[in-house]
């Protein structure tokens, strides 16, 4: 089975804004993506990533004030069970 995984937000930030994002599917099921999961941001900000100590891989960024657009998306294989 292939199940489709994605999101998008979008915010409206009054002032520079450092965020933290963990938007990616967990580490224990990477290898079961047909694609990586990028962060996309709209602007294009820079992203660094990390891993924190459950394992979730997260994106630290600072977002400019205005609108800001956070998207990824991938396709992960799955048994079903």
């Amino acid at each position: 089975m292939r199940i489709r995984v994605d999101c998008q937000m979008t915010y409206e930030l009054g002032q520079i804004t450092p965020m933290i994002a963990i938007l990616n599917v967990h580490s224990s099921r990477v290898s079961d993506l047909e694609r990586p999961d990028y962060l996309i941001t709209t602007p294009s900000v820079p992203v660094e990533g990390y891993r924190d100590s459950f394992g979730n891989w997260c994106n630290r960024l600072v977002a400019p004030a205005g609108t800001i657009t956070l998207k990824t998306e991938t396709v992960v294989r799955d048994t079903g069970w």
